[in-house]
């Protein structure tokens, strides 16, 4: 019997392709190291999780990305499957223009749960000015070597490669050492400032803010890499913290590039403004002068924003009312009066 076959045989896992959210529950309540989900043609796997109906599996999939939770189901028939640590990855490839609808009908229609943007790794190359016919020997020595590293991290005690400390739930957690934790720090309150910039979109910083957990992560990773293939156990080094940080360089700049697929386009600034009119940043009886007077990103001209206005009351969130001009002149006033009930609705 194979490695593989025994480990099927023990009901140890390491990735799934296809399944129900109630058989993935019962495959990860047995593997408390998480599981992978792998989509060759990821759109079919987002599109199944968008059918009414699908709203806990959706939910189940958003909990999952933080690693550090549990879940319960109960069901009549099914008994309870207890998940004590709810952690799943999804990897998977989708083509430019399927991304470019699901961008366009998420945000278009305000269905905008952050699923999205928790694929933190999200790269968009370009493709080569021409194509060239490729046959060369595979590298068979570096696939060996990076299967022996693989094989080593999944047998190892972390605590040989460097982990001291105990976190939640009795996980081997890892301390950085002292030069990566000061340029940890460091990067980290460059974000906060990031993130604070209003000409940056709302969400992209939705995206970026997710950095915060992503680079200690990437470090991480990038750390035991290293230990599993000969380098000395220790805390998370300074050299593992700069690679996470090249690392998130370019993934900021392949978030941009994806978003930019449908930033400033009429989807993007008709939700912005809704969140406006949500949070309470408008008033009842608002005009196109009182949005451009907050200078916020994405509303730059009047005809602009009376055309996200149109499209807001179309869909029944606005009303708009003209007032006629004081008896002392001046020009016509278009006000917008906020259908109460919509906003209960959100």
């Amino acid at each position: 019997m194979s490695a593989e076959e025994k480990d099927m045989a023990s009901g140890r896992r390491y990735y799934v392709n296809d399944a129900s959210v109630e058989k993935l529950l019962e495959i990860m309540s047995v593997n408390l190291n998480g599981l992978l989900l792998y989509r060759d043609e990821i759109a079919g796997w987002l599109a199944s999780i968008d059918k009414v109906g699908s709203e806990e599996a959706r939910a189940i999939y958003l909990e999952a990305w933080n690693g550090d939770g549990s879940y319960t189901q109960d069901r009549i028939g099914r008994g309870t499957i207890r998940v004590e640590n709810c952690i799943l990855s999804v990897v998977g490839g989708i083509q430019p223009s399927k991304l470019q609808g699901y961008l366009d009908m998420c945000f278009s229609t305000g269905h905008n749960d952050g699923l999205i943007q928790r694929f933190q790794l999200l790269v968009y190359p370009d493709a080569p000015p021409e194509w060239k016919y490729v046959d060369e020997e595979p590298d068979f020595h570096a696939r060996e070597r990076v299967r022996e590293i693989f094989q080593k991290i999944d047998d190892a005690d972390f605590k040989t490669l460097g982990a001291d400390v105990i976190g939640k739930k009795g996980f081997d957690c890892f301390r950085f050492d002292d030069g990566g934790q000061d340029v940890c720090k460091n990067w980290s309150i460059n974000l906060a400032n990031q993130l604070r910039l209003t000409d940056t979109h709302p969400l992209l910083n939705e995206h970026f803010s997710k950095h915060r957990k992503l680079v200690p992560a990437l470090a991480m990773i990038f750390h035991i890499i290293a230990v599993a293939d000969g380098a000395k156990p220790s805390c998370v080094s300074l050299k593992a913290t700069q690679t996470a940080l090249l690392w998130e360089a370019y993934l900021q700049k392949h978030a941009q590039r994806i978003y930019g697929l449908v930033l400033g386009t009429p989807y993007i600034t008709t939700l912005a403004l809704l969140e406006r009119i949500v949070d309470g940043s408008l008033r009842d009886g608002f005009t196109v002068h009182d949005i451009l007077q907050k200078k916020w990103s994405g509303f730059k001209y009047p005809a602009q924003v009376q055309k996200v206005c149109k499209v807001i009351e179309e869909h029944g969130w606005i009303r708009s009312e003209k007032q006629t001009p004081s008896p002392a002149g001046g020009r016509p006033t278009t006000r917008y009066r906020i259908n109460p009930k919509a906003i209960k609705r959100a």
